[in-house]
């Protein structure tokens, strides 16, 4: 019995372990596949940032030149200018030839323009004569006249009035009159489509573009060209705003980008010289395409490897979990059949085999330790009658009812059980012959006042003896026999003890 349950716990045991080993290689499974998905994706990440490093270093010192140039230029015009006598001596005729002169050569450059205090153009190679419109409502114009101290300024990006389709980056200088007061501005208009092609022949990957912006974040140009975005200022999305505020020489960050409606991955470059920051950005969704299917077609077969190594286990534990309810049922029964073997089938109680093997037991124990024990039999009187009065299927009823009174007036450490037919049989444990006399007492009382549902009363008769030392159960059993057949000769519903 110990071994069949000592099997049973050890197959339940296994059936566990066994689905929590499936449960745990599949998660290995998950786990692995996720770890080389994160590495591979933040080695495709690592590997952009150099690139763009690389690149954007380039950008950023095209760039650079390309407002070197702008600078020298506006450095040249004031100094030809700031003293007087060139306009003093000179027509708007004279003045637009300088101004050609000085942009031959520089394609970048869509026009150089001097204006006067009030912002009137003096001249402009934009067209000559000039139309002679006020610009002293332009950013440039105001700024540089309210601060002596500024040197180049760049402007925000505007449309240009003749042409709404084109957009200006103006740069310019403040103009001093003779006497150092404000004289005026020069103005270089650069357009955006000169960087486009300088850009354009880098040929940046597909999902990947170049921004130019002004030192306060406003957006100077964008290439590949999105209209909507020129002039707008990004200085206010949090990613972004370390980097401007620190006037960091370079960085790298992932931003959510409101433009593209997508993540990117930028890299972005301060040149001190110029205020301008060249920014080199790489949507995530072109960067991690390749990565991404990885991701599908690895997370398929994980899943699937997952799905098998899961169904492999949870058929190995059903199997395990049968053995065990098949263990289980065998545990059962042997318990069942092991019950059989101590009870009376008809009453519940202890058989005449069990209360012999007890009594065989307390007989070792009582040599061993010399602690007393008695027996009570107990025999119902005039129990044929009851049968053949009231049929077998009252007298059964009477016997059962009968063991379950004897069962609750004994104690725990007693047992009571049926010895044969109308006979039954009590060990009374760790009781000598009185006690047990006087237990027989009160049981023939509540028998004698307990019709069991008859007409007349039910008796019984008693046979109390108490073991002595040495003597075997054989013995035992004749001398409380001989007592209780001394009781029934003697009237019956009597307690007879020796």
């Amino acid at each position: 019995m110990q071994s069949q349950k000592l099997r049973q716990a050890i197959l339940e045991r296994l059936s566990q372990r066994t689905l929590l080993l499936g449960i745990l290689l599949s998660l290995a499974v998950l786990v692995s596949s996720a770890l080389y998905l994160y590495e591979k994706r933040q080695s495709i990440l690592a590997e952009e940032i150099q690139n763009a490093n690389r690149f954007n270093s380039l950008l950023l010192e095209q760039t650079a030149r390309i407002y070197d140039s702008v600078d020298l230029l506006l450095r040249a015009t004031v100094t030809k200018l700031e003293d007087g006598r060139f306009l003093a001596n000179n027509t708007e005729r004279g003045l637009y030839e300088l101004l050609n002169s000085y942009i031959t050569g520089m394609p970048h450059i869509k026009a150089l323009s001097v204006l006067d205090s009030t912002g009137n153009p003096l001249a402009t190679t934009f067209r000559y004569p000039t139309s002679r419109p006020n610009f002293s409502e332009r950013g440039y114009f105001r700024t540089l006249k309210n601060d002596p101290s500024l040197g180049m300024y760049i402007d925000v990006p505007v449309r240009r009035r003749s042409n709404e389709n084109q957009w200006l980056l103006n740069v310019a200088r403040r103009l001093p009159a003779h006497d150092g007061s404000f004289g005026g501005v020069v103005v270089v208009s650069l357009v955006p489509e000169y960087f486009s092609s300088f850009y354009d022949s880098l040929k940046l990957e597909e999902g990947s573009y170049v921004s130019l912006l002004r030192e306060d974040s406003t957006l100077l140009m964008r290439h590949p060209a999105k209209d909507e975005s020129i002039g707008k200022v990004f200085g206010r999305n949090p990613a972004i705003q370390p980097f401007l505020k620190q006037r960091l020489p370079q960085t790298s960050l992932r931003m959510y980008s409101h433009i593209s409606k997508t993540n990117v991955l930028v890299n972005c470059r301060f040149a001190k010289i110029h205020p301008i920051y060249v920014c080199a950005s790489t949507m995530e969704n072109s960067l991690l395409g390749d990565w991404k299917r990885d991701l599908i077609s690895i997370g398929a077969i994980s899943s699937l490897i997952c799905v098998i190594i899961m169904t492999l286990f949870i058929l190995l534990s059903k199997q395990l979990q049968s053995r065990e309810a098949m263990a289980a049922e065998l545990v059962q029964k042997n318990r069942d059949l092991d019950l059989l073997s101590k009870t009376d089938h008809l009453t519940g109680i202890a058989n005449r085999n069990f209360i012999e093997t007890r009594i065989k037991e307390l007989i070792s124990n009582s040599k061993r330790y010399e602690r007393p024990f008695s027996v009570i039999l107990i025999d119902i009187d005039h129990f044929k009658s009851i049968n053949d009065t009231y049929g077998h299927s009252v007298g059964d009823r009477v016997l059962i009812e009968f063991s379950n009174t004897l069962s609750k007036r004994i104690r725990d450490t007693d047992l009571a059980g049926r010895w044969g037919g109308e006979e039954f049989l009590i060990i009374c444990n760790e009781s000598d012959s009185n006690g047990a006399t006087q237990l027989a007492e009160e049981l023939r009382s509540v028998i004698e006042n307990n019709n069991f549902g008859l007409q007349a009363p039910v008796t019984s008769s008693f046979g109390v003896s108490q073991y002595r030392q040495n003597e075997r159960s054989e013995e035992l059993f004749r001398r409380v026999d001989e007592l209780l057949y001394t009781a029934k000769d003697s009237g019956r519903n009597r307690v007879v003890s020796g």
